[in-house]
């Protein structure tokens, strides 16, 4: 995990650092459509992080009423914003176990994966 996230600080200090007016129009719409993608397959890792976080029940294990509360706390967001985006968009995204084992979902998952799917 340590050399995923510093992988992902590097890449965001290598954008940030970029000269924009040095770009080209058609370097700029693909720098801003790469962004895009970029967005929507983080906000579906989060998605499984938030997911995992509740399937092991770790907001119990901190004494917290709920995985939301926890999110509220650590990410320093609001309960609405825990609850709703980060929270309840997780139960239509996600693979599950069914009863027999095998994971199940709603076919959304892997676009959602891939960037396609816009997470608001």
């Amino acid at each position: 995990m340590e050399a995923a996230l510093a992988h992902l600080a590097a890449a965001q200090q290598a954008l940030a650092a970029l000269d924009l007016a040095a770009l080209s129009g058609d370097q700029l719409l693909e720098l801003a459509a790469a962004l895009e993608t970029d967005t929507r397959q983080r906000a579906s890792v989060q998605h499984a992080v938030v997911a995992e976080l509740e399937a092991r029940g770790v907001a119990g294990e901190l004494g917290s009423a709920s995985t939301a509360v926890v999110l509220c706390e650590r990410l320093r967001i609001g309960r609405r914003e825990a609850t709703g985006v980060r929270h309840h968009i997780t139960d239509g995204l996600m693979l599950r176990p069914t009863m027999t084992g095998p994971l199940t979902g709603p076919g959304t998952a892997g676009s959602s994966a891939r960037g396609y799917i816009r997470h608001r």
